[in-house]
């Protein structure tokens, strides 16, 4: 039986795990918008994504809860919310569970595994792994379980760049490395969630694009090894034209990057990001078909991606060196060639 849609005045979606996964969730909540104009929409999310949804039109309210948390917190927001149904698209043990305890009325759950299946009243069946069904289009089933029947074809993914930390940003990145030519910026860490490109081929595409414009390198902690190597062999030349940009906050980097003419980085958050705000983002992914595009690939209407052929048996873990082996099949040429003269992601997939 159809669920009426009216009767739902409050609904939660849990996402609170990492940056690039919520950028993917952001059509589920244009889903809720469109099919409950009427409803109150509150995302649960992880505290570090959370400013992702700064100003953002489909949603109200904003929780806070961390993965690793314990359940009972989580209940207990949903206790508090009085939610009339819960969308648990990050959907482990711990957030199933914790949605079946605060006894919301519609639980909607991943039914591929019997746990969370037990936990919901309604219930999901995609795949996310073969044949790679795109991580959008998995979260997208949670709001078509509830007869809202948006695709990720028809979504517009909507970020917000505050204005003043976007002045402020470019006011630093001029006063650096002026204002001439474009401006490019390589993210050269994947903080291990993906097979990533060699930090060889990251310097030099660096070099390439300094030749043309301007180079932001942006990163945090995690990527502290690539950045430090790329930092340690910029010549005093280069310095004039490369910028390391790697202490902003979450807003500061969705601002920083709406300024960029082009970004390059393997499968990361970032990537999702400037995907969205930035002229053109480049994914550098593998064809292994739990890291492939059509499963990870950027959402944003700006970006395009390059494909390395696994030519192994099998694939290796992500930290193994053979996965920088494969990563390198992508050459600097192509990489800057894309840089310099992007093309639509339907040509690049």
């Amino acid at each position: 039986m159809p669920l009426d849609l009216q009767k739902i005045r409050r609904i939660a979606l849990v996402r609170n795990n990492h940056m690039g996964d919520l950028v993917c969730t952001l059509p589920a909540f244009e889903a809720l918008r469109t099919g409950l104009p009427h409803a109150h929409i509150t995302a649960i999310v992880n505290p570090g994504a959370a400013p992702l949804l700064n100003k953002h039109p489909h949603v109200d309210d904003l929780l806070f809860d961390d993965e690793l948390d314990p359940p009972e917190q989580l209940t207990a927001l949903l206790k508090a919310g009085r939610f009339d149904a819960v969308l648990v698209t990050f959907c482990t043990r711990r957030n199933a569970w914790a949605a079946f305890r605060a006894r919301v009325p519609i639980r909607v759950t991943h039914g591929r595994r019997w746990f969370q299946a037990l936990c919901g009243t309604h219930r999901c069946y995609a795949s996310r792994k073969k044949p790679p069904y795109h991580e959008s289009s998995f979260i997208l089933t949670f709001t078509q379980r509830l007869g809202i029947p948006l695709t990720l074809e028809q979504a517009r993914p909507y970020l917000f760049v505050d204005p003043a930390e976007r002045a402020r940003v470019e006011e630093r990145i001029t006063s650096r490395i002026g204002r001439q030519g474009p401006l490019f910026a390589v993210h050269p860490g994947s903080r291990k969630s993906a097979f990533n490109w060699p930090v060889e081929s990251y310097y030099r595409t660096v070099e390439r694009l300094a030749q043309v414009g301007r180079v932001i390198l942006t990163g945090s902690d995690p990527d502290r090894p690539q950045l430090d190597w790329i930092e340690s062999r910029l010549t005093p030349a280069l310095r004039e034209r490369v910028m390391m940009l790697t202490d902003l906050s979450l807003p500061q980097l969705v601002a920083g990057l709406s300024l960029v003419d082009a970004f390059v980085s393997s499968s990361t958050g970032p990537l999702h990001i400037a995907a969205i705000v930035s002229g053109h983002a480049l994914g550098l992914y593998s064809d292994a078909f739990y890291l492939h595009p059509r499963r990870w690939g950027p959402i944003g209407p700006n970006s395009s991606v390059l494909i390395s052929e696994w030519k192994f048996p099998e694939p290796p873990l992500i930290r193994s060196p053979r996965a920088e082996e494969h990563m390198a099949q992508i050459t600097v040429d192509a990489v800057v060639e894309r840089m310099l003269h992007p093309v639509p992601m339907r040509s690049a997939a």
